[in-house]
């Protein structure tokens, strides 16, 4: 209704939904305007609109009592901060807290390109026959069907990863343990199982850890 020529809130049609919405019940993702961005142009010839329905996808958003973490080899943690649900299917990201000594066997994927970045110790990294150190702050591409391995030389080590496309998450879960589950008796990740957990995803075993 209209008191004194102004329009009441109650009849103000509803505000229709943000087409970027954040995933598991958080709030929507805000697009704001430029507030210093200029006057608009006279109109003129229209590109064609975006089907934003078609086009957008939902981000996603985990806090980090909400992320799964793993024991892994020799007693370090694979954390999996986005998996191939999280991402469509584009990537998967985790990050390990590992000990002077851990080292995979050396190996190579056969279906995924990957990222490793030191954030924090240092390691040795072997990339077909090269040897390299690898700093802290430094970074590794590793294209797929290249042989690689690492070993940490520091007492301790915070180290990314990242691999596209998503899916390798599924070796990790298949052969380590979540943290939040009771850790049976001496348990450990077999060359076994870890040979297993490693085929689900193509990967291929070379040699011992280097």
């Amino acid at each position: 209704m209209h008191i004194s020529g102004i329009t009441t809130d109650m009849h103000r049609p509803a505000q229709p939904a943000h087409p970027l919405a954040c995933r598991q019940g958080h709030r929507p993702v805000e697009v704001l305007a430029d507030a210093g961005a200029s006057p608009p142009s006279p109109p003129g010839p229209q590109a064609p609109t975006p089907d934003l329905e078609n086009t957008m996808t939902m981000a996603y958003l985990a806090q980090p009592d909400q992320q799964q973490t793993l024991e892994w080899l020799d007693g370090g943690l694979f954390t999996i901060l986005l998996d191939s649900q999280a991402t469509e299917g584009q990537l998967t990201v985790g990050r390990f807290d590992i000990h002077k000594g851990e080292a995979p066997p050396f190996h190579l994927h056969t279906r995924e390109d990957e990222v490793f970045l030191l954030l924090k110790g240092e390691a040795l990294v072997w990339v077909g026959d090269e040897r390299h150190e690898l700093s802290e702050g430094g970074v590794v591409y590793l294209p797929r069907n290249i042989p690689h391995g690492y070993r940490i030389t520091s007492d301790r080590a915070d180290l990314l990863l990242i691999t596209t496309p998503a899916g390798i998450e599924e070796m990790f879960r298949h052969a380590g343990r979540d943290v939040t589950t009771p850790r049976p008796d001496g348990f450990e990740i077999t060359k076994d199982k870890l040979a297993e957990a490693a085929a689900l995803r193509g990967n291929r075993i070379i040699g011992p850890p280097r």
